[in-house]
């Protein structure tokens, strides 16, 4: 029995010993500093630099830039989605034939589409407002 907490004794030790050790080892690294002009690997270039320089103007800082380029993608994509939401609809009215429950499906699929078209319209315009230099400027 005294045997089993010995053991346990000296793993813990041993444990804690390393752990001490990698402390030590971690605190005496050097720090790393960023090279002169960062890369980037997925954002676009003209965004790093802009994050990069130190502008006081608001309408270029990084995160403007990035606001932007989010803004836009979403852009695109309502853009997809509104039209292939239009395009099944049509799909869906032209070939109801006699069905009525599906008419009226689609011309709900239609009504839904232009309303989120128009909600997304005013959110843009509202966001265009508040940005200094607009979205697409």
């Amino acid at each position: 029995m005294i045997k089993k907490k010995q053991q346990f004794g000296v793993a813990a030790f041993i444990i804690s010993a390393g752990i001490l050790v990698a402390g030590i080892l971690g605190m005496s690294a050097r720090p790393a500093y960023a090279a002169e002009e960062l890369k980037c690997s997925i954002l676009p270039q003209s965004l790093c630099s802009a994050a990069q320089t130190k502008n006081t103007s608001v309408a270029e800082s990084g995160i403007m830039s990035l606001l932007k380029l989010v803004l836009k993608i979403m852009t695109a994509g309502v853009g997809i989605l509104a039209v292939g939401a239009l395009i099944y609809a049509g799909i869906l009215y032209g070939s109801a034939a006699d069905n009525a429950s599906q008419t009226a499906a689609a011309k709900k699929l239609i009504t839904n589409t232009v309303i989120g078209i128009v909600s997304y319209a005013a959110m843009v315009l509202f966001i265009n407002f508040l940005i200094p230099g607009g979205v697409f400027g």
